[in-house]
């Protein structure tokens, strides 16, 4: 089992979002997560993904319901949390995601 955490960042009824470079879900758009690092905290590990997979500092804010889904054949516990933009810096990796946008939420 892993868990995976992020953050949903939401501002002028946008939301940042991320396209990924992964093979295994390649140009579909997510909000920013990842897999927790050994002994790391979620909330640190939220943080940690949400700035390197957009450039952007965030401030912790709430957990939106927690799930687990099956990926690669293992389960996965996904916490998101709800956060707000502490600095705003947008940059990537362009091998791991391949766009950063605030999207309408319509």
């Amino acid at each position: 089992m892993k868990i995976i955490a992020g953050c949903v960042i939401k501002r002028d009824n946008k939301i940042l979002m991320v396209k990924e470079a992964k093979n295994s879900c390649y140009g579909q758009w997510n909000y920013p997560a990842g897999h927790l690092e050994e002994f790391e905290k979620i909330m640190d590990g939220a943080i940690r993904e949400t700035f390197e997979e957009t450039g952007c500092k965030v401030k912790l804010t709430g957990v939106l319901p927690i799930a687990n889904i099956d990926l690669e054949k293992e389960t996965h516990i996904l916490i998101r949390f709800m956060a707000e933009i502490v600095e705003e810096n947008i940059s990537f990796d362009k091998e791991e995601i391949l766009d950063v946008k605030w999207i309408p939420i319509k």
